[in-house]
């Protein structure tokens, strides 16, 4: 008889994950996320939008919460410091566009600086708290 065993008991008190199902997919799609609270293309594109990707973010963490996907209500929250990201970027674009219309290098220097930092932020955005099988969602 084998001593050890590769197979490993299911816990009793394991629980299935809490994600969207049925109509509230199509409730999460419109606000930009897919059931298991990933971003889909609309999010995606609708991210880089400035104040409309943080507002879209907030009603889909609501959305979430009052349908009771836990799971993907997390997974949502996780995706808020992504989205600030994106809008620090588009604000240091525009600062740095600003100093070059204005021929303000203290403005073009700061716009610069801004976007390089929240660039930085954003490439290495790593998801350490997700509720997803492999433990990081691509945003």
């Amino acid at each position: 008889m084998a001593t050890f065993s590769l197979s490993r008991p299911q816990s009793m008190y394991a629980t299935e994950p809490q994600y969207a199902t049925g109509a509230e997919k199509a409730g999460l799609a419109f606000r930009g996320y897919k059931a298991t609270g990933e971003q889909n293309t609309f999010g995606k594109i609708m991210s880089w939008t400035p104040a409309l990707g943080l507002a879209q973010n907030a009603m889909a963490r609501n959305y979430a919460q009052r349908i009771g996907a836990t799971d993907t209500w997390e997974n949502v929250k996780e995706d808020t410091d992504n989205r600030l990201m994106k809008q620090g970027v588009m604000a240091g674009a525009a600062i740095g566009v600003a100093g070059v219309a204005t021929g303000n290098p203290q403005l073009m220097s700061t716009g610069l600086s801004m976007t390089s930092n929240f660039a930085g932020m954003l490439a290495f955005d790593q998801d350490e708290g997700t509720n997803d099988d492999s433990n990081y969602i691509y945003r």
